[in-house]
Order: structure tokens, then C-alpha cells, then sequence
């Protein structure tokens, strides 16, 4: 065998490894999230999630180009048309924090989620787009933010797959 042969037989088996090794993402495969349609009190986010989904964490939906908006789910919120297939905008939903929170007592999600009370809070969470380039205007960004609500306040609810 001639060197050129040996270092295009290389090529080759390096060329097939990496196309077997690199697979892309495909939409199926990843976790699935939606923004319940319906509204609930932080009492009732817990099961506001259908069977196989869960209440979402900040840190499940830190990072949404990991995971798939179900907008084809009839209990999913959509906004309209100019959606497309990504997650709503602006609209928000309870959110477990998976954290204390140690300047604030009164956010501990709604003790984990069994209270209503007007003087206990939770989070919510929301996706914004922003711009970070005033000069690359089609450079966006979908970051995710958070505040709280009393728990008496009556909010949509993020939901997460199951583990896969």
C-alpha cells in the first residue's frame, strides 16, 4: 500500500466516523415544554402539567434551544400565527425555583407549591427576545426571566418532559 493510499484510506475512515459520531439534533428527540393554555393558583401548579410532564424548573428551561416547544399540543399555549414553532413571548407561568432564596423568606415557591396565601410568593418565568447588537439587527436572543407573584395570583404554569 502506498502512502497516499494509507492517508486517503485515513481520510476516509475519519470522514465516515465523524458522520456517524455527528448526528444532528432532530426536534422528536429532544425534551418537550409548553406554557399551559389554561390558568391556575401556585395550589394547583402542580398538576396543572399533563401525564408525562412535569412543573419546570429555571434551570430545565435555561437553555430552550435544548428543547422542543410542544405548539402542536392542544393544552399548549399559542399566541397566533407569527409564533412559528418556538415558545411564546412576554406571557409567563409558575416556575420551581429548585433554590432558596436567602434575602428573601417569603419566596420559597409557594411552600413547595401547597399555598394560595396573598402574603406568600413564587416564580414566574417568562421568555423575552432581545436584541444585543444595535448593528445586527437579526441577531437575536430568547432569554428567559423571572420574578414573583403572591400566591394567590392565578398564572399559566411551564411544563417539561418527563425524563427521556
Amino acid at each position: 500500500m502506498k502512502i497516499r493510499d494509507i492517508s486517503t484510506t485515513v481520510f476516509l475512515v475519519i470522514l465516515c466516523a465523524t458522520a456517524v459520531l455527528y448526528q444532528p439534533r432532530v426536534a422528536s428527540a429532544q425534551k418537550q415544554y409548553y406554557l399551559t393554555k389554561n390558568t391556575y393558583p401556585a395550589n394547583k401548579a402542580l398538576s396543572a402539567c399533563a401525564p408525562g410532564y412535569h412543573m419546570a424548573s429555571i434551570a430545565e428551561l435555561a437553555n430552550p434551544s435544548a428543547l422542543h416547544y410542544y405548539y402542536n399540543y392542544s393544552q399548549a399555549y399559542i399566541m397566533g400565527a407569527g409564533q412559528g414553532q418556538g415558545p411564546p413571548t412576554g406571557g409567563g407561568g409558575w416556575i420551581y425555583s429548585s433554590q432558596f432564596v436567602p434575602h428573601s423568606p417569603l419566596t420559597q415557591d409557594c411552600v413547595e407549591w401547597t399555598s394560595n396565601s396573598s402574603t406568600l410568593t413564587g416564580y414566574y418565568a417568562w421568555f423575552n427576545v432581545i436584541y444585543p447588537y444595535a448593528t445586527m439587527p437579526e441577531a437575536v436572543m430568547l432569554v428567559l426571566q423571572t420574578a414573583t407573584a403572591t400566591c394567590d395570583s392565578i398564572i399559566q404554569v411551564w411544563c417539561v418532559q418527563n425524563g427521556m
